[in-house]
């Protein structure tokens, strides 16, 4: 369970987080309680994730490779962050999270080049995490404050970071073809 990861990470990582579910009465596997999903619906993993996650000591013994696992975990647990805030209804729009992107969204970070661009569809924020490097002005969108990435005025389909090479997220799924084009048209033009 979301319980058995947050635990077993903090451990792989040495660090602390605190998750607070708002609706501890619902059943789901994504959860914080374990005993929610191990009692209740009668689930349990296959493998043992304490024994899972030891598998991937000889991997992380490389910084760099450290590196993009915690950052792949810092997307998951700023998700699960957005998440609660929606549950709880605090969030003035609705969201669309992208739950399972994370290790596309940092591999795609890092190797993307400074003068490269990115068009996604509505399941733009973890793309947006891992270019931008933090949840907070993200979340600020999702709360319309003017502190927002946007200044409060995108919501979630449509978060844009041009800054970072986000140059156009959309709520129609596969709109980023036809304008992916034009903008590759127009950098040919002018000769990009």
């Amino acid at each position: 369970t979301m319980g058995d990861i947050i635990t077993e990470s903090e451990i792989l990582f040495n660090k602390k987080v605190e998750v607070i579910e708002s609706q501890p009465e619902v059943v789901n596997v994504r959860n914080i309680s374990n005993k929610k999903a191990k009692e209740l619906l009668g689930w349990a993993p296959e493998i043992d994730l304490a024994a899972g996650l030891k598998t991937l000591e000889p991997f992380l013994a490389d910084e760099y490779k450290k590196k993009i696992a915690k950052e792949i975990i810092r997307l998951r647990i700023s998700q699960m962050i957005v998440n609660e805030e929606s549950k709880a209804k605090r969030l003035k729009v609705s969201v669309h999270l992208a739950f399972g992107y994370e290790s596309i969204a940092v591999a795609l970070d890092e190797i993307l080049e400074k003068d490269d661009n990115l068009l996604l569809s509505h399941r733009n924020i973890a793309y947006n995490l891992a270019r931008l490097g933090c949840l907070r002005p993200i979340l600020d969108e999702y709360f319309l404050k003017p502190t927002g990435l946007n200044g409060g005025r995108s919501g979630s389909m449509n978060l844009l970071n041009p800054d970072k090479g986000i140059l156009y997220t959309s709520s129609i799924l596969g709109n980023a073809f036809p304008v992916a084009n034009g903008l590759a048209m127009q950098c040919k033009m002018v000769g990009k």
